[in-house]
């Protein structure tokens, strides 16, 4: 597609607002949803049984403004399933050639479609854009604003990197920020959804997915996305007197299940050992938050984890 054409016949981009409990902030995300200057939009909302108001909020706006979007759509569900269940249900009900998924906490900033969709139209061989992300602690204001991350600086990031390189990078860790990511439908019927057999890890799995299907992830040098740190997000709950989160436990199950197998034989053999003592502690109901398991936690760490901080340096 030539520049100007995106201007003339502008594809059909679906936002995909994914909401659990969000009644405190959705209002904020669908309001960056209306503000957007690329216009032809249809917009989709994901529910995952919230126990709150959210879906009456989300029922009342749609309803007010649903002659804003082409297509608009609130899907929810009776029983809770899961992060990467609910995103699903959204990208399946899209019907646009793109699909941006956002938290129902989050918030787009006013041309984050409308940048993503120049970058596509300058880059048709592109199917998955992601961006720079501005953090901020609990609101969006100037005073909780965190300080920057060098994102177009990472390894990741730089524009002659291979599919295959990427892979090997988020193998060590995620360095994307999943708030920005703005992806072409095909990918999805490429390598399908995000994983349902998993209930709180959905971003990392999927982009390992995709780059090992040998597809790019694209940079593009913009801030697309304001995202709200939360002190009681999913990645830092906990169980009442347990040490380690439900989500690390659901990580380090999914990555010794899957992942360990691609990594080199003594990057292995460590990671196993840091992954294994998780695991033993929730194996054998010793997943407590006392002084005991922390010391057994730091103990069997080291030296390992400074090995692991050393291989890892190569991929940042």
């Amino acid at each position: 597609m030539e520049k100007n054409e995106i201007l003339d016949n502008p594809p059909l981009v679906s936002i995909v607002v994914v909401t659990y409990n969000s009644s405190r902030y959705v209002l904020e995300t669908l309001e960056s949803m209306k503000s957007q200057t690329y216009m032809n939009l249809e917009l989709i909302i994901s529910d995952d049984a919230s126990v709150d108001n959210t879906v009456k909020i989300c029922k009342a706006w749609v309803e007010e403004n649903k002659k804003r979007f082409v297509r608009t759509e609130l899907i929810s569900v009776a029983e809770n399933t899961g992060i990467p269940s609910n995103i699903n249900r959204g990208i399946k009900a899209a019907k646009g050639e793109w699909v941006k998924p956002i938290a129902g906490d989050d918030v787009m900033m006013d041309d984050c479609i409308e940048r993503y969709m120049e970058y596509a139209s300058e880059n048709p061989s592109a199917e998955l854009l992601h961006s720079k992300v501005r953090h901020y602690n609990s609101s969006f204001t100037d005073e909780n604003r965190l300080p920057e991350h060098d994102t177009a600086a990472m390894k990741i990031n730089r524009p002659g990197i291979t599919a295959k390189e990427q892979f090997e990078i988020l193998l060590r860790g995620n360095k994307i920020w999943a708030a920005s990511i703005f992806v072409k439908k095909s990918v999805y019927e490429k390598v399908g959804l995000f994983d349902e057999n998993l209930r709180l890890w959905d971003d990392r799995p999927f982009l390992l997915k995709v780059t090992m299907n040998n597809i790019k992830l694209h940079f593009v040098n913009i801030t697309s996305c304001k995202y709200r740190v939360h002190l009681n997000s999913i990645q830092r709950q906990r169980r009442k007197d347990n040490l380690i989160t439900d989500f690390n436990l659901e990580v380090s199950k999914h990555y010794h299940n899957n992942y360990l197998k691609y990594l080199p034989r003594k990057e292995r053999i460590i990671k196993s050992i840091l992954l294994k003592r998780i695991l033993f502690l929730d194996k054998f109901n010793l997943n407590k938050n006392n002084l005991g398991v922390k010391a057994f936690m730091a103990l069997t760490a080291f030296p390992w984890n400074l090995f692991l901080r050393r291989i890892n340096k190569k991929y940042e």
